[in-house]
C-alpha cells in the first residue's frame, strides 16, 4: 500500500514520488505510477486519418453493417423462422386441433432481415442508454421511456422474437460440441 494518501495534500500540491523505474534493452522506462505532468501529445504521435474498415463508414448503419454481414443476417433469419415454426407446430398445433380453436395470435409470422435489424437496433439502443435491465414494459412505455420502441415493434413481437431468435440449426448441430 501506497505511503502517500489523498488527505496529506491539498488540492493542486506538486508531488514527487520517487518511485522504481525499469529501464529495458529498447530504452523505454516504465514506471509504477502514471506520469502527473500534464502535456500536449506529441505531434509524432497524433493519428490524422481513420484506419482499417473505418475509413469507409459514414452512417450509423454503415458502423452496423460492419458488424452485421447480410449473410449473417439471413442465416439468423432462417434459423429462427425455423425454429419458431417447429416450436409452433409441436406446442401449438395439437392443442388447436383438439379444441378446434384458431387464433391468430398462435400463428408466426415469419421474421425478415430489415425486422431483424430493427431487433438487433432495439437490443443495442436499450445497451447504449443502460435501459438493458429495465422492464421491457417500461420500455414500451412512452411516459417512462423514449417512443422508438413501441414505434419499431409491439412488446408481443419484441419478445416473441427474443424467445425464437437462434443463429444456427439446433437439430443439425453435433451432439458432442460443447460450445454449440
Amino acid at each position: 500500500e501506497s505511503d502517500l494518501s489523498n488527505s496529506d495534500f491539498e488540492h493542486g500540491d506538486v508531488v514527487t514520488v520517487s518511485q522504481p523505474e525499469t529501464l529495458k534493452k529498447n530504452g523505454v522506462t516504465w514506471s509504477m505510477y502514471p506520469n502527473l505532468e500534464q502535456s500536449r501529445t506529441a505531434v509524432a504521435n497524433v493519428m490524422k486519418k481513420k484506419s482499417g474498415p473505418t475509413i469507409k463508414i459514414q452512417t450509423i448503419l454503415d458502423a452496423f453493417k460492419l458488424v452485421f454481414t447480410n449473410e449473417m443476417l439471413e442465416q439468423i433469419v432462417l434459423h429462427t423462422n425455423l425454429y419458431a415454426k417447429r416450436y409452433y407446430d409441436k406446442k401449438i398445433r395439437p392443442r388447436q386441433d383438439s379444441n378446434n380453436i384458431r387464433s391468430d395470435s398462435q400463428i408466426w409470422k415469419p421474421v425478415d432481415r430489415i425486422e431483424l435489424e430493427s431487433f438487433i437496433g432495439l437490443l443495442i439502443q436499450s445497451g447504449v442508454h443502460r435501459s438493458n435491465h429495465e422492464l421491457l414494459n417500461g420500455l414500451w412505455d412512452i411516459s417512462q421511456s423514449c417512443p422508438l420502441y413501441c414505434a419499431t415493434m409491439s412488446l408481443q413481437r419484441f419478445k416473441h422474437l427474443l424467445q425464437f431468435i437462434r443463429f444456427d440449426d439446433g437439430e443439425t448441430r453435433d451432439k458432442s460440441d460443447r460450445l454449440g
